[in-house]
């Protein structure tokens, strides 16, 4: 009750300058978690009020919302947020896969702009997303979010390490790549991806171990990595690497001013 008091009160509606910039349209957070519905209300008339297009709002995922508030905002469940965590001192043994092992070969990419083929990858990875799955988001606008993040992570501005791998063969562009960022004794796995014809050969396994060898080798004790439940393949992929599953958020896309969209101004 505590909470829903200050709820009340509280001014949880955050303004996001990179996204506004990126869509085009207005964009804002709600940072509060866990609003009563009438908290949640106010926040979305607000948003309403300043002409803000899409609002984000994560929650926890034992909370419902009811119906009406929902078609009141355009509001869409678009994501059940799953975080996976893994102690690398219980998957150690499966990661001695050196970074440069052959069949596949899994090799450090280097600080460089990133190639067509990486690109396209790191566009794979978000199509579990919210951005790939909410219809009202342009799919340009999601495609060259992802590609922004891969070439972020390529410069070192995302990422301490971007891992790709590239089956045997005639084809030295990379099949798979997976990205990760050390924060002292832990690391967040950011961006993993295989492209569809190379799936069911491996490369998401050899990958996950490169990247605890990595990990290991710099002193990482736990890894992190937060994915979709609906993304059923990778869930299976990080529990076969050894990780449980931490907790479960669902992610809520409102629209408050759909009529006031205007992309790419």
């Amino acid at each position: 009750m505590a909470n829903q008091t200050r709820d009340q009160s509280a001014q949880p509606l955050t303004p996001l300058a990179w996204d506004t910039q990126h869509f085009g349209f207005p964009v804002a957070e709600i940072c509060q978690p866990n609003l009563s519905d009438e908290g949640l209300r106010q926040a979305l008339d607000l948003a309403r009020r300043q002409g803000v297009v899409l609002v984000y709002w994560s929650t926890e995922a034992e909370r419902k919302l009811p119906l009406g508030l929902l078609q009141a905002y355009n509001g869409t469940r678009v994501d059940e947020k799953a975080t996976f965590v893994a102690e690398l001192s219980r998957v150690r043994g499966q990661a001695e896969v050196e970074v440069g092992a052959a069949r596949p070969c899994v090799t450090l990419y280097p600080r460089a702009e990133p190639t067509p083929r990486l690109l396209a990858l790191g566009v794979a990875a978000g199509e579990h997303s919210r951005f790939a799955r909410d219809s009202r988001v342009p799919r340009d606008r999601f495609e060259a979010l992802y590609r922004i993040w891969l070439e972020r992570s390529t410069r070192g501005e995302l990422a301490d390490a971007v891992l790709v791998a590239t089956l045997s063969g005639a084809d030295p562009e990379p099949a798979g790549l997976i990205t990760f960022r050390q924060y002292g004794q832990e690391a967040h796995i950011g961006l993993l991806a295989v492209l569809a014809p190379a799936r069911g050969q491996g490369l998401g396994g050899c990958l996950m171990k490169a990247a605890h060898h990595w990990m290991a080798a710099r002193g990482v004790l736990r890894s992190r990595v937060v994915t979709q439940l609906a993304n059923e393949p990778a869930c299976r992929l990080y529990r076969r690497s050894g990780y449980c599953l931490h907790d479960v958020k669902h992610v809520y896309h409102f629209w408050p001013c759909t009529g006031m969209i205007q992309y790419g101004q």
